[in-house]
């Protein structure tokens, strides 16, 4: 839900045209969620510096609903999948370095495929 303008707000103040300011204002800051010049959201989120679209989005809670999901995916399976090999790793150092840890993401049909080996 985007707050309404305000008096108390000097970014929201008619005729301001500090359009950065107000853009972070009028988007709450969450990264990877921005307002475009049409009154939609698009959404998007950066791993293994790749950067992926999730979309375009008709309200800001739907935009930052698609963000959050992603980095449950990505982020929150990376932490898992390191600590399970990191725990692997320090019973067999030889393992370790015979087995690096690989997470190899995709994007396809709009879901995230992820590979571990």
């Amino acid at each position: 839900m985007m707050p309404a303008e305000s008096k108390e707000n000097p970014l929201l103040k008619k005729g301001n045209s500090d359009a950065f300011f107000k853009e972070k204002y009028l988007t709450k800051n969450i990264r990877g969620v921005y307002h475009t010049k049409n009154g939609k959201y698009k959404a998007c989120i950066g791993f293994k510096q790749t950067r992926y679209w999730l979309g375009t989005f008709g309200t800001f809670d739907e935009a930052v609903q698609a963000r959050v999901a992603a980095e449950q995916v990505l982020y929150e399976g990376f932490l898992k999948a390191w600590h399970q090999w990191k725990e692997h790793a320090d019973r067999d150092p030889a393992w370790a370095r015979e087995n690096p840890l690989t997470f190899d993401v995709e994007k396809v049909g709009g879901e995230f495929v992820i590979r571990q080996e």
